[in-house]
């Protein structure tokens, strides 16, 4: 599992700086007379704010990805909170979609600072304010094919992962309960 988290997390530093520039792009093209209305000043400290905001991706994708204990596998096999046999039917598969617009949000308190997320009844705004001059991305994010692909292995690998648990605590079960019967037998 360590193995395709590690690719998980190096896809998602190549692939966090491109989505932002996707973004600001689609963004300025979208609301052209709102970022006309900027002066060439405002427009350069923006800019400069957003080339930040990308070289600090792999530091942002790594404090976000930092703790294991949160991802789903790490959950199953936990001995106090053993997940029951109906978690792969309910569980919650959009957890790498999550974690990537945590990635990517800071983008909204940039896009906000220069007025770029537009509040009108007219548009659809992808960017929800979250407290505090934090926001998130409000709508899913459409991965990179090689993303998706590891994220699916990830998600194959833990339901082996799941079945293993759930044969070693069944297996575990049945020999108390042997050596129950054997100790009423040996009475």
């Amino acid at each position: 599992m360590d193995a395709i988290l590690l690719e998980i997390i190096e896809l998602f530093k190549k692939f966090a700086p491109h989505w932002i520039e996707s973004e600001v792009k689609h963004t300025i093209t979208s609301h052209p007379d709102e970022f006309k209305k900027l002066d060439a000043e405002k427009i350069k400290s923006f800019k400069e704010e957003v080339n930040t905001l990308i070289k600090n991706i792999p530091e942002i994708v790594n404090k976000e990805m930092s703790n294991i204990v949160d991802f789903p596998h790490n959950k199953l096999i936990d001995t106090k909170n053993f997940l029951p046999d109906f978690y792969f039917d309910k569980k919650d598969k959009d957890y790498f979609d999550s974690k990537f617009k945590s990635i990517v949000s800071e983008l909204g308190a940039i896009l906000n600072k220069y007025e770029m997320i537009v509040y009108s009844s007219k548009y659809i705004n992808n960017w929800e304010r979250t407290g505090q001059g934090k926001f998130k991305y409000s709508y899913g994010i459409s991965l990179d094919d090689s993303i998706n692909s590891i994220i699916r292995k990830y998600y194959s690998e833990e339901e082996i992962l799941f079945k293993l648990e759930k044969s070693n605590r069944e297996i575990a079960k049945n020999i108390k309960e042997l050596e129950a019967i054997e100790l009423w037998n040996n009475a």
